[in-house]
């Protein structure tokens, strides 16, 4: 199905929803084909949410610091805190459970306060709030 713009509809091409949002339906979002996408199929698949302030970010931007809320691994083990992400790969995801590897792992500070752990073992910072966390850097 291919997006169909007309004065009045805007559909997005990954899920067929019509946009409701006349700030979406004006100026949509576009995949790189060029096709319209709704602000939730966009956030889905090229967005994360912080786990510290819940602000949405590029993805490309996830991969520098990971948050630990729940210890992982068996030996050796990776404890609750920040970590800096030193190498690739350092995790595998398998169909029930996941696994974070070590050597690929910096601890750089314990889990501030205010971080929701609530729904994932692990976590992504913004670039803001990585920026708090590494000092401003």
């Amino acid at each position: 199905m291919s997006g169909q713009l007309t004065a009045e509809t805007v559909l997005c091409e990954w899920c067929g929803s019509a946009f409701d949002d006349p700030a979406e339906r004006d100026d949509p979002r576009r995949d790189a084909n060029g096709e319209p996408i709704c602000d939730q199929c966009y956030e889905d698949e090229f967005q994360y949410r912080c786990c510290w302030c819940g602000e949405y970010e590029e993805i490309e931007h996830r991969h520098k610091l990971v948050v630990v809320a729940e210890p992982q691994g068996f030996r050796p083990r990776i404890y609750r805190g920040i970590y800096r992400i030193v190498s690739l790969p350092y995790y595998a995801d398998g169909m029930i459970q996941g696994w974070l590897f070590a050597h690929a792992l910096k601890k750089i500070c314990p889990l501030p306060e205010g971080i929701d752990t609530r729904d994932y073992p692990c976590g992504h910072l913004c670039r803001e709030c990585q920026q708090k966390v590494e000092g401003g850097k």
